[in-house]
C-alpha cells in the first residue's frame, strides 16, 4: 500500500493530483485544511491496519484547549424570580426552569467548543 498527501487550492485541484498519481482506484483517507489550502491523504491498495500505523507514526497535534462550561457571568445574569401565580396552568415550575437553564448552558458550551476549532 502506498499513502501520499496531496494539496491544492481547492478540492478539484487536489483530486486532479490524486487521480494523476494514483488513478481512479485511489482511496481517500482524510481531507483537511492546512494554511488555507486543501490537503488530501490518499492511498492505493488500501489496508486499514497500515493506515492506522501511518497515522500513529505522525506527530500528534496539540489537543484543543478545554473550555470551561461554567460561566459565572451567565449564571449571575439569569435571575429567577419565583412569583407564584395561582390558577395559571401554563407557568413553568422551578424545576422545569432549572432544567431549561441547564440545557441552554449545555448548548452554549457545545457552540463555544465548535467555534473555538474554527
Amino acid at each position: 500500500m502506498k499513502i501520499k498527501r496531496f494539496s491544492g487550492k481547492d478540492m478539484r485541484e487536489a483530486m486532479r493530483r490524486v487521480r494523476e498519481s494514483f488513478g481512479p482506484d485511489a482511496v481517500i483517507l482524510e481531507t483537511d485544511r492546512v494554511d488555507g489550502r486543501l490537503e488530501i491523504t490518499a492511498a492505493m491498495d488500501f489496508d486499514p491496519a497500515a493506515y492506522q500505523q501511518a497515522r500513529m507514526s505522525q506527530t500528534a497535534p496539540a489537543p484543543a484547549a478545554q473550555i470551561d462550561c461554567t460561566d459565572e457571568d451567565f449564571e449571575s445574569s439569569v435571575v429567577l424570580t419565583e412569583t407564584p401565580v395561582a390558577g395559571t396552568a401554563d407557568t413553568a415550575s422551578a424545576a422545569e426552569l432549572a432544567r431549561m437553564r441547564d440545557e441552554v448552558q449545555t448548548i452554549r458550551c457545545l457552540l463555544e467548543a465548535q467555534l473555538s476549532r474554527l
